[in-house]
């Protein structure tokens, strides 16, 4: 037995449903690794600054 064509766009419709959720869980994990990379490269900035200034202080002793 053939499906309906209301349950073809039935089905249609929560595969497109449960594609746009995968997408915008990835694109949601896209963004928190993104952040988290900020994060790091701003903690190595910071740590690179602190550096500098450490050896500019022994420097000027």
């Amino acid at each position: 037995m053939s499906p309906t064509r209301n349950q073809k766009y039935t089905q249609l419709a929560q595969q497109l449903h449960d594609s746009l959720s995968l997408i915008n869980s990835l694109k949601t994990q896209a963004v928190t690794k993104h952040q988290y990379a900020l994060a790091a490269q701003d903690r190595e900035v910071e740590a690179l600054l602190e550096e500098a200034v450490r050896r500019l202080i022994e420097i000027r002793k």
